[in-house]
């Protein structure tokens, strides 16, 4: 519906007929060619920005996983100091025993 009603407000710009030249037996095929090219042009645009933004976060990707795994290592190192510090479950339960029975 918008195509005929752009193609009717600029007075047949839109056809094929608009593009053959007068009196010429085969329409000029270089218009053809412009939309072809600048198609060809936007996919390919648009393909370099898609592998920018994929290597982009595949570093990103890198990073993340460096740093979550130095949280990870930092996360049970201080489990192993606190374990280390704390007295054991056996050591309590005797301690609470002896405790409850005076």
């Amino acid at each position: 519906m918008l195509y005929v009603i752009i193609n009717m407000e600029s007075g047949g710009a839109l056809t094929w007929e608009w593009i053959e030249q007068k009196g010429a037996v085969n329409p000029p095929l270089f218009l053809m060619f412009i939309p072809i090219m600048l198609l060809i042009y936007a996919v390919w645009t648009h393909s370099t920005t898609i592998q920018y933004a994929r290597l982009t976060i595949t570093e990103q990707k890198k990073i993340i996983e460096e740093k979550n795994k130095d949280i990870v290592s930092s996360i049970h190192y201080a489990k192993r100091i606190q374990n280390s510090l704390l007295p054991t479950d056996w050591y309590i339960d005797k301690n609470l025993k002896r405790l409850q029975k005076k």
